[in-house]
């Protein structure tokens, strides 16, 4: 019996032991979250908790205001236009501080013209292009902005990114809401997480699983291409712009290269689109290599890329606000507390 308890005792060092080790390397770092998120009443999307503080993906660290927006900037009332921005994890501006992502960029350029002006980021990781619009239908009515954008890469149209929930927990989990996972496996799942030895060993094992042929894990998805996909997110995009009652609205494309995806969205919105204006951001970043533009060891835009972002939108964000101030549209002032 005792010696039965000096082998238990033994594994449980050499278990603490790894966990420490891993955690003092630094490498999973990426693959380390807290429990940030939570699904929307209708379960179709999910959005970050408000008035918390979170360490995300890549040690990004991450405040939510009221409405789970991402907080660049001291609380308190807007004085001039408040712009919402929806979009994915570009947007949010994964391992990049959150005075760094282009939502904050553009909040700062905007003063010179409209003083008082705050940008409130609700980009959300994990985000597919349908989730960005329902989720910027959901926020709208409450905050009445003078204008929005709506940011998106063609990865969003990743049918994949379907295949998500947000568990009871607060972690984003595989699967859609409707498959049963039980009580013990969603705890054990939950622990599992806050192992970095395991998610060092979860990354591995992913990595070395192999896919079918033909599919490159690191390749984006293509964008929608049947008839029928294409009409339900020009009818979601509709139904938003509709329920909008004139605020405009911008459209942006923040790939940071220009591919076969990328253009044939684009194609699409224009040709679906036409008065609706369109930034597509690949342009800033050809021939110029790849790596200058990604966070290293993540492959999220960096606070470079940020930056361009932020000098394209700027100007085009400033001429929507100017054309509808000048219409008449109220340049909406909402607390932020």
């Amino acid at each position: 019996m005792r010696a039965l308890g000096k082998i238990a005792l033994a594994i449980l060092l050499g278990l603490v032991s790894i966990e420490v080790a891993a955690r003092l390397s630094g490498q999973a770092r990426l693959y380390a979250s807290d429990p940030a998120f939570q699904a929307a009443a209708e379960g179709s999307y999910w959005h970050y908790r408000a008035n918390r503080s979170f360490s995300v993906y890549g040690s990004t660290q991450l405040q939510t205001g009221p409405w789970g927006e991402r907080r660049h900037s001291h609380a308190g009332s807007a004085s001039g236009p408040v712009i919402a921005v929806f979009g994915d994890s570009f947007t949010f501006g994964q391992a990049v501080e959150s005075d760094q992502t282009w939502p904050a960029l553009v909040e700062v350029s905007l003063q010179t013209k409209f003083p008082g002006s705050r940008v409130l980021n609700f980009g959300v990781q994990g985000h597919s292009l349908r989730m960005i619009i329902e989720h910027a239908g959901a926020r709208l009515p409450t905050i009445k902005p003078a204008a929005v954008v709506l940011a998106f890469i063609a990865d969003d149209l990743d049918p994949s990114r379907e295949q998500k929930h947000v568990d009871r927990f607060g972690y984003l989990a595989r699967g859609a809401p409707a498959i049963p996972v039980s009580w013990n496996t969603e705890t054990l799942r939950a622990i599992g997480r806050q192992s970095h030895a395991l998610l060092l060993l979860k990354h591995a094992l992913d990595r070395r699983t192999p896919r079918p042929a033909g599919v490159n894990r690191d390749s984006p998805a293509p964008p929608m291409n049947s008839p029928s996909d294409r009409f339900a997110l020009s009818d979601a995009l509709r139904g938003l712009l509709a329920e909008l009652d004139g605020i405009p609205i911008l459209l942006a494309e923040l790939d940071l290269r220009t591919t076969l995806a990328s253009s044939q969205l684009r194609s699409r919105l224009a040709q679906d689109f036409p008065r609706t204006p369109l930034i597509y951001l690949p342009a800033q970043f050809a021939n110029t290599p790849e790596e200058l533009w990604r966070v290293p060891g993540d492959g999220h835009p960096s606070a470079k890329a940020h930056t361009a972002y932020a000098s394209v939108i700027t100007p085009a964000l400033t001429a929507v606000l100017a054309s509808s101030l000048r219409l008449g549209a109220p340049a909406a002032s909402r607390p932020l507390d």
